[in-house]
Formats: C-alpha cells, structure tokens, sequence
C-alpha cells in the first residue's frame, strides 16, 4: 500500500520559507526576483536591511560563494518567489532600491 504525500514539495518548502526569521526570508525573495544565480553585490545592495548572507545560507535553499548566490534547485527558487504576496509591489519597490 503506498500512501501520497500529503503536501506538494512546493508547500513544504514554502512552510520552511515561513518558518525563517524575516529578514532572511525577505532576502530569499528579493534573490529569487533576481533569478536562480545572483551576484551577492547585487543582493545585498537590493535588501532594505544589513543581512548577513553567510548566516542565511545554512537555513535557506541556497549556496553561496564569494561571488555569487544560487538556489540550489528549481523548486527554491519557486517557491521564494511564489511567497511574495504582491510581486507588482514588492518588484516596484526592489527596482526603486536598486536604482539609488
């Protein structure tokens, strides 16, 4: 007898997304309106507070080097993106911070 699962990998991995302290969530979204690989300057000029991207990297679907930011499957980076409420907005305001 085998049983489903009884939720998607997506919702798992958006309940884990919901589970990590705000600003690391907030910086797995703006990563994931950049693309699947960003360039770690670019991040963190894009996020509104001083996060340390080393210290999320462990709790998050990602890897980091000293370069660059990547979602470590297809998935992470849908499901990071997928937790973002108003993307005209949240998109709105990422490229009014990215233009200072």
């Amino acid at each position: 007898l085998l049983v489903k699962p009884s939720c998607s990998v997506q919702s798992f991995l958006a309940d884990r997304i919901s589970q990590l302290e705000p600003s690391e969530a907030e910086m797995l979204r703006i990563a994931s309106c950049l693309g699947p690989c960003v360039n770690r300057g670019l991040l963190q000029a894009a996020l509104s507070s001083e996060v340390d991207l080393d210290q999320c990297v462990p709790k998050s679907r990602v890897s980091l080097d000293n370069k660059e930011l990547h979602f470590v499957h297809p998935d992470s980076h849908s499901a990071a993106y997928a937790s973002i409420d108003d993307k005209e907005s949240f998109h709105l305001q990422l490229g009014r911070r990215l233009w200072r």
